[in-house]
């Protein structure tokens, strides 16, 4: 990675967290960037409510998506367990994730991943959720890609943080079950926006948030015309 790429991923996102920023499209910011700046493959984020009830709430595959609802469902995985300790757990192999999480492990490896790192949204003593990053290749994350990781994870936390302290709980937990449901009707859209347009998912993603950008809108509702029938973003240009 580029020292100068990386210096504007951090003003993308900083850019980003401005009052009333849309939590999705920030975390799938985070996911999306972290998957171009590092060794790896797919990534996700594991998030609480005001509560600390975790939810898997971004993830750049369905792979990745899956191997969390696993973790929530055990209530343990190297996931989960960097959240639930506030540390990051990182260089994970198949031997390592086999000997404490097998049921775990024997997911990873039926989707096709050899090794998992994960790094607490975490500010001082308070971790929010995790960000978890997931590789095909059993090699070692070096330590400038932890480094990187736990920055671009401790930036997001300082912005939903920030956001959580002017918020009451009620609008916040209001705020989580949109994002929750925003997932829900975004990828419905992306998999509608996809085999309409003979594109792949990931195509059909970039579509829709370049066309909630353009026009100013929430992503969620870009995604909810898409799902009606009413909307079709171009996937290209």
């Amino acid at each position: 990675m580029s020292e100068q790429r990386l210096v504007q991923v951090f003003e993308e996102l900083a850019d980003a967290l401005v009052p009333g920023f849309d939590t999705v499209d920030v975390l799938r910011t985070l996911t999306d960037r972290t998957v171009e700046l590092m060794a790896i493959d797919a990534a996700g984020i594991l998030l609480t409510d005001e509560r600390g009830h975790l939810a898997s709430v971004a993830c750049t595959t369905e792979s990745a998506h899956t191997l969390e609802r696993l973790e929530l469902a055990d209530a343990r995985g190297p996931c989960y367990d960097c959240f639930t300790t506030g540390r990051p757990l990182v260089n994970l192999g198949r031997d390592a994730t086999s000997a404490r999480w097998p049921r775990f492990q024997h997911l990873s490896r039926e989707l096709g991943f050899g090794a998992v790192h994960a790094v607490p949204l975490r500010l001082g003593n308070q971790a929010i959720g995790s960000l978890n990053m997931f590789c095909v290749a059993t090699d070692s994350l070096p330590a400038e890609d932890v480094d990187t990781s736990r920055a671009l994870a401790r930036i997001a936390a300082i912005g939903l943080l920030h956001k959580r302290t002017t918020r009451s709980a009620q609008e916040e937990a209001a705020q989580l079950r949109q994002a929750l449901t925003s997932r829900v009707i975004i990828e419905q859209a992306k998999g509608m926006l996809a085999k309409s347009a003979g594109c792949t998912p990931a195509v059909a993603f970039d579509a829709l948030r370049r066309y909630a950008r353009t026009h100013g809108r929430p992503l969620h509702d870009i995604a909810a015309e898409v799902v009606d029938g009413t909307l079709s973003p171009p996937t290209s240009g």
